[in-house]
């Protein structure tokens, strides 16, 4: 599957929250750079069937490839 956000950026930061997903997710995102950020999940509502891969609080970092 596959989930889609939105959120509004303001400077190096943004709020995220799912708008198609198995989940209802919220997380931050911080812009270290232009080429990684660093996401930590606030919160993670599964639908009924499903289940959220990580625990809330969890930090991952993420790096542009192209």
């Amino acid at each position: 599957g596959w989930e889609a956000y939105q959120g509004q950026r303001t400077g190096n930061y943004a709020r995220i929250t799912t708008i198609y997903s198995a989940v209802y997710g919220v997380s931050d995102v911080y812009f270290i750079n232009d080429t990684t950020v660093e996401v930590t999940q606030i919160s993670c509502i599964p639908q009924p069937g499903y289940y959220c891969l990580f625990p809330n609080g969890f930090k991952m970092t993420g790096y542009k490839v192209w």
